[in-house]
């Protein structure tokens, strides 16, 4: 089997040889559980293939980001002893339905028919699975252009061509009040009761953490109506307002800025 230098690396011998050989069965017939009558479990399908604990503990003392995934995430499978007095596994992979084109993918893996982990798959978008593996790699960076332009591309696409996104549109009310981002410099509290209905906006719900000193309330709904000094906002509101802006939408939803507590005396 052919592997380029990065595979090399990050996987051992053993595991290049065996799973990442047969593509984690990702071809393969679907990885399926049935019961019988006395409720023993029965699995099918999928790429199986024997190693034993002694030779996986050595895979993950290489390094091998596989075998090591499977070490931290403490699987505890019912295992049988071989001649020798290692542990024996029998691991099964592959996915529970089979691939098709741009799917939102996701592997199984069983070990020794007791223990299992079900994962969503990704893939680089240069990557030839890339077509039939919806699911991309995360980029951390977050903010920059190029990012913020494929998110952008994703809703768009979302907007466009998704039936039931399309039938939503005109049936979701809008909150009582909304930021308007137009500036994001200088943002303000807008209210939505003059607004169309189907006007979109972005919502940002989020656990404070810490009490929010800026928050709507009676005193300063007029005047954050007018404008809001966003020095004075907390850096995940700042950004919030930033992305909306840069993603095209004009309006924002945030819980702590677009209602006021019920004490307050104004309505929700």
């Amino acid at each position: 089997m052919a592997t380029d230098s990065r595979l090399d690396r990050d996987v051992c011998a053993h595991c290049r040889e065996t799973v990442f050989a047969a593509r984690f069965g990702l071809w393969d017939d679907p990885v399926e559980m049935t019961q019988d009558g006395e409720d023993r479990v029965r699995w099918t399908g999928g790429y199986t293939f024997t190693t034993s604990m002694d030779e996986w503990e050595l895979c993950e003392e290489s390094d091998c980001l596989w075998s090591g995934r499977f070490f931290g995430l403490g699987l505890s499978p019912e295992f049988e002893t071989s001649d020798s007095g290692s542990a024996v596994m029998h691991v099964r992979v592959g996915t529970p339905r089979p691939l098709t084109s741009g799917m939102a993918a996701q592997m199984i893996v069983v070990i020794n028919d007791s223990s299992v982990e079900e994962s969503l798959l990704f893939a680089h978008e240069d990557d030839p699975a890339a077509a039939w593996i919806e699911g991309r790699t995360r980029n951390p960076y977050i903010g920059r252009p190029n990012v913020l332009a494929t998110a952008r591309a994703y809703i768009e696409d979302c907007v466009k061509n998704h039936e039931r996104c399309r039938s939503l549109e005109d049936r979701i009310p809008l909150p009582t009040r909304l930021i308007d981002c137009s500036d994001p410099l200088c943002p303000r509290i807008i209210e939505t009761r003059d607004l169309d209905t189907c006007d979109p906006y972005i919502a940002l719900s989020y656990v404070w953490g810490e009490a929010q000193p800026h928050r709507t309330t009676t005193d300063n709904l007029l005047s954050y109506m007018k404008s809001m000094d966003i020095a004075l906002l907390p850096q995940t509101v700042r950004d919030a307002i930033r992305i909306t802006h840069t993603l095209g939408v004009q309006y924002l939803w945030i819980d702590s800025l677009e209602r006021q507590p019920r004490f307050s005396g104004l309505p929700p």
